[in-house]
């Protein structure tokens, strides 16, 4: 009579002491920087797509990326596609020059562009 008892409460609640809870908006890793005076860790959402230019040379730095922006305004430009696919080059927080017909212009000086073959950047959450 215990023993199925015990199966019972087993198997109704099997994660009583390791504890394991899905991917909320909320989760922060603690140790991402929380550069974000909204969030903590900037919520990235793709906008549109984005050329970013050499700010000295006006070459192009990364054509045809996507533009992510947070809710407090804070913008990144990536090569890649995340969190589906590692960033590449990017590039946070360039200057806006124009915008036609949903495409972007930006430009940033060459110490702003960046590289990883990661799919995050700490303090930035890709959605």
């Amino acid at each position: 009579m215990i023993i199925p008892f015990i199966f019972t409460i087993f198997f109704m609640f099997p994660n009583l002491i390791d504890k394991t809870y899905a991917h909320t908006d909320d989760e922060i890793n603690p140790t991402e920087v929380g550069p974000c005076y909204k969030y903590g860790v900037h919520k990235m959402y793709p906008k549109t797509t984005a050329t970013v230019k050499y700010k000295d040379t006006g070459k192009n730095a990364l054509a045809l990326g996507t533009l992510y922006r947070c809710a407090c305004n804070s913008e990144i430009v990536t090569e890649g596609r995340p969190p589906g696919s590692p960033i590449g080059k990017y590039v946070p927080n360039p200057t806006a020059v124009m915008g036609v017909a949903g495409h972007v212009s930006y430009v940033t000086p060459r110490s702003n562009v960046k590289s990883t073959s990661k799919y995050t950047i700490p303090g930035y959450r890709f959605y």
